[in-house]
């Protein structure tokens, strides 16, 4: 009996030592870092909820500056080329929006390359535009004909009369071009060249390179 009692002894010695040898399961770090996390992720839902609320806000407001500023504007103007004549609704967006907005995506040159109105502004019916469809029905253009040449190139609502215009059909009377309004009809684009910053530089070129007052009034009315 002492030895089987022995025995036994050393048998639960053995296995209360193994036991304490055997490696304890710890706790995840996620498992313990889980409430912080939680925690940190609450606050910063929370500030990131009330910076999208704060913005939301701004950009409400900042909708009703502009609703308020330049929808007027806008209304305006389509309200003055239905008046001269305009029918389609979409080709009015286009015109006001080449002729108001200075980055605006309608505007295309020849080669269909993004191009700019630099005169592009926030344009009032009766300072901008009445005188503008004024002086080009002066110049011998029926109100239908005005709208046509404004559909083609309707960066022409934003330039000025005395500044721009008026030194332009000068101009091309000067070189030979008997009635400009009539070569402006064929090609309302040339409305695009400005008297004195490109247009007589572009004469004045031909002119040395031999071409005469013929070819010049011709090749402006075709292919410049």
């Amino acid at each position: 009996m002492p030895c089987v009692a022995a025995q036994m002894r050393a048998s639960l010695c053995r296995l209360s030592a193994h036991s304490a040898a055997a490696p304890q399961p710890q706790p995840q770090p996620s498992e313990c870092l889980r409430p912080s996390l939680r925690r940190r992720q609450a606050v910063h839902c929370q500030a990131a909820g009330k910076t999208l609320s704060s913005n939301s806000q701004q950009g409400a407001a900042l909708g009703v500056q502009v609703e308020r500023e330049e929808v007027p504007h806008y209304a305006q103007g389509s309200e003055y080329l239905k008046s001269l004549g305009f029918r389609n609704a979409s080709e009015i967006s286009r015109v006001l929006d080449i002729a108001m907005n200075p980055n605006s995506l309608y505007l295309q040159d020849r080669h269909k390359r993004r191009s700019v109105n630099s005169s592009a502004r926030r344009l009032s019916v009766q300072d901008d535009m009445q005188p503008v469809c004024h002086f080009l029905q002066s110049q011998g253009l029926s109100e239908q004909e005005v709208v046509e040449v404004v559909s083609k190139h309707p960066p022409v609502l934003s330039y000025s009369v005395d500044n721009r215009l008026q030194p332009f059909m000068s101009y091309m009377k000067e070189i030979g071009i008997a009635e400009p309004a009539k070569a402006i009809l064929q090609r309302p684009t040339l409305l695009g060249l400005d008297a004195d910053k490109n247009l007589k530089a572009i004469v004045g070129y031909l002119q040395d390179n031999g071409h005469s007052t013929e070819d010049i009034c011709h090749l402006l009315q075709t292919s410049i």
